[in-house]
Formats: C-alpha cells, sequence, structure tokens
C-alpha cells in the first residue's frame, strides 16, 4: 500500500510540473524586442487613451516645453494620479492609501532632479496643496500621505538653504512663491501649514525689503484673527517668527 501511494505522489507531482510548464507565459520583454516600431506605438497609444495618468507622465518626461507650460502639466498629472484612486464616493481607501502616496512620491523626485530651482520648487508646492487637499479625500490612518508632506517641506526647506549665494532676484521670486503659499486656499483650517510657509520666508530675513514685507504680512494675519479666539495659538505662532526675525535683525528699541 506504501508503494502505492509513494508512486501516486509521483505521477501527480509529475503532472502538476507538467501543467506548469504549458501554462508558462513569455517574457513580456521577448514579445516587446519581437515587436516592430509601428506596432509598439499602436500599443503605447492604446494604453494611454484608457489611463490618463500614463498619458500626463509620458507627456511630462519626453516632451519639452518652457517652465510654465512643465508645470501645468504636472499639476495635470497630479490631478489624474488623484483621480486613478479615488472610489465611486471620489473617496482614496486606505488599502489604495500607499499606492497613491507612492506615485505622489515619484512627483517629488522629479522635482529633485530639476535643474530650475524655481520650477522645482513651484512642483513641490504643487504637490504639497494636493496632499493637504487629500486628507479631505482619503483614508490616511497608517500617516503616509502626512509623512510625504513631511518629506516634501523638508525638501523645499533644503533647496532654500542651498539659496544663500542666489542673486537678489531669485531670492526674492522664491521668497514670493512662498509667502503666497501661506495664502493657499488648500490649506483652509490647517494652520501649521501655512505657519511652514511662512517659517521658510524667514531664511531670507537678511534682505531688509523682504523681512519687512515678511513682518507686514504676518502682523496683517494677525490683525484679521484679532477678534478670533479660536486664532489665538495661531497668532502666538505668528508672533513668536516676528519676534525671532526682530531679535536677529531689528533694533534695540524694536
Amino acid at each position: 500500500m506504501a508503494a502505492y501511494y509513494e508512486l501516486l505522489d509521483r505521477l501527480n507531482d509529475n503532472a502538476f510540473h507538467k501543467k506548469r510548464e504549458i501554462v508558462k507565459q513569455p517574457k513580456v520583454e521577448d514579445i516587446l524586442n519581437s515587436l516592430s516600431k509601428e506596432e509598439l506605438v499602436k500599443i503605447l497609444v492604446d494604453l494611454v487613451r484608457k489611463d490618463k495618468a500614463l498619458k500626463s507622465s509620458i507627456i511630462l518626461k519626453y516632451s519639452k516645453g518652457n517652465g510654465a507650460q512643465e508645470l501645468e502639466r504636472y499639476k495635470r498629472l497630479i490631478e489624474a494620479i488623484a483621480r486613478r484612486y479615488k472610489n465611486r464616493d471620489d473617496y482614496i481607501p486606505l488599502r489604495a492609501t500607499y499606492p497613491f502616496a507612492d506615485e505622489m512620491e515619484t512627483i517629488l523626485e522629479n522635482a529633485r532632479n530639476k535643474d530650475d530651482i524655481i520650477l522645482s520648487l513651484e512642483i513641490a508646492t504643487l504637490l504639497v496643496s494636493e496632499l493637504v487637499k487629500s486628507y479631505e479625500y482619503a483614508d490616511d490612518s497608517d500617516g503616509r500621505i502626512g509623512s510625504l508632506v513631511t518629506d516634501t517641506f523638508l525638501f523645499i526647506e533644503e533647496v532654500i538653504e542651498d539659496a544663500e549665494e542666489l542673486d537678489i532676484d531669485l531670492k526674492e521670486k522664491i521668497f514670493n512663491l512662498l509667502l503666497k503659499e501661506s495664502s493657499n486656499e488648500a490649506f483652509w483650517g490647517w494652520d501649521n501649514y501655512k505657519i511652514q510657509f511662512l517659517r521658510l520666508c524667514t531664511y531670507f530675513s537678511d534682505v531688509e525689503v523682504l523681512r519687512i514685507k515678511l513682518i507686514r504680512k504676518i502682523e496683517l494675519i494677525i490683525s484679521q484673527n484679532s477678534d478670533s479666539e479660536f486664532k489665538r495659538y495661531y497668532n502666538e505662532m505668528l508672533l513668536q517668527i516676528v519676534f525671532q526675525i526682530i531679535e536677529e535683525y531689528g533694533t534695540k528699541e524694536e
């Protein structure tokens, strides 16, 4: 009887391996290498028609254009990635949060590889804006999206720290970009991110005209929030920024 079962096991094992050999798929690389250029183009066109994010990604990576055009393509790609992972209720469930964040992270990597410092920062701020908005339409229970927001801010800070030797015109452009983002409607209800952008602006406090502009902006915000008890902590954080600026660059009277 033992010999019978041993023989049966071997026969089944052989049949299993033969079945696996029969259904073994050829490698995709081998198939693609055997196709003509026209056939490959047709396959790609069919794919991008069904996948807007893939279309935007290909256009972004291989087309040429000026900074404004490239930034607009990044904007469309970011929006396409968000649409890709939303369900019928326009919501990204937890199981889709990680692949969503992984694709968004490629945007950050692209920003890192740009030679144009302004374009690099514009892409990063676009990314932060969409990621913060995603808190409203995605389940970030595991903090993956929040972690990517932190990484993006760190990247922006790294770029700014390296901007010390830049000419005044370029510094002013970076400063104005950051100051504008501090008022971005995407951060409504997220005062900590507004504060973050204002703190980044302090890197340019050595330039008097920019320092004055920042202080006036902060004083205006505080004035607008003066009647709101809910904004008390936010105002205290703003006052701390002003104090730090005055402590380093102000007069004794100030």
